[in-house]
């Protein structure tokens, strides 16, 4: 079975998430595509007062009419930090055809990972262009890596990344501005309020 995973805060998860899920999974026949939730990040700072269980509720939401799509809380039910080379080694258990699904920022902070060379190893990755990149940039930089540590990094040839953040989806709820996001996961922010206290 190819299995492919998107990690993060999703914080909150948007169309971005989704359409990049979509893209990987159609470019490359994957078989299902599975969202894990990050406890806490290393790498970014998350001052948001949104609960865990908010934010795994909001991806719940959002994948709901996906049949493809499913969601692991293995990161939120450990707990403490969340290293990307342990769900590896924990989904590896399970599949065998593992592909990281992310956006062209993760190649170039990749150094700053846990274990990232080990990781490069363990898994195959789907990459998607993001500003502030530019696509020559990123095959660059995928092919300096998939030559210096003899892996195969991929990039999707069929897509564009929208230039959309969690933390832009945060300030458009507060503005009340286009929202981006899942109609399910924006209503379910209206009812449960979230974010205009941040």
């Amino acid at each position: 079975m190819k299995v492919g995973f998107i990690g993060g805060s999703f914080n909150p998860i948007h169309n971005g998430h989704i359409n990049l899920a979509l893209a990987g999974k159609n470019e490359f026949d994957l078989d299902k595509v599975i969202f894990i939730p990050n406890s806490i990040n290393p790498i970014k700072e998350n001052k948001s007062k949104v609960s865990t269980e908010d934010r795994v509720k909001m991806v719940e939401l959002a994948i709901e009419d996906y049949d493809d799509f499913e969601i692991d809380t293995y990161e939120v039910d450990k707990k403490g930090i969340s290293y990307t080379i342990d769900t590896v080694e924990y989904l590896k258990n399970k599949y065998n055809d593992l592909y990281f699904i992310g956006g062209a920022d993760l190649i170039f902070e990749l150094h700053k990972w846990k274990d990232y060379e080990k990781l490069l190893k363990e898994v195959d990755f789907i990459i998607a262009g993001r500003n502030p990149y530019k696509l020559p940039q990123l095959e660059d930089k995928v092919n300096e890596l998939n030559k210096k540590y003899d892996i195969n990094i991929n990039i999707l040839k069929n897509f564009k990344m929208i230039d959309l953040s969690s933390s832009e989806i945060r300030n458009n709820i507060l503005s009340n501005k286009s929202l981006k996001i899942p109609k399910k996961v924006a209503e379910y922010i209206i009812k449960n309020n979230l974010y205009y206290d941040d």
